[in-house]
């Protein structure tokens, strides 16, 4: 496992998806639709693989950036750290976890 800075917005702890949440991959990447508060969110091309490693997949940020790290791997470990937690930590976000 890579070493991680901690990353000043996320634990290492990750959610799952809500209840009543709707998870749809598009051409360009994906959509989310909360059907409870009505509210939809459009993830770009690498969302989707990070939407896909949340838990039961990988508990924690750092699985989930090994498991990216070996997809990208031509990708700096803590660029990808934080790419995939800026993914996670945006308010909308939150409301589909």
């Amino acid at each position: 496992m890579t070493p991680r800075i901690p990353h000043p917005r996320w634990s290492d702890r990750i959610g799952v998806s809500a209840a009543g949440v709707v998870f749809r991959e598009v051409e360009t990447g994906a959509m989310l639709l909360s059907t409870a508060d009505q509210v939809c969110l459009g993830l770009d091309q690498v969302g989707p693989r990070v939407w896909r490693l949340l838990p039961p997949v990988h508990n924690g940020l750092d699985a989930l950036c090994d498991d990216l790290l070996r997809q990208y791997p031509e990708g700096a470990p803590e660029i990808l750290q934080d790419d995939a937690a800026d993914r996670l930590a945006p308010p909308p976000i939150r409301l589909f976890l």
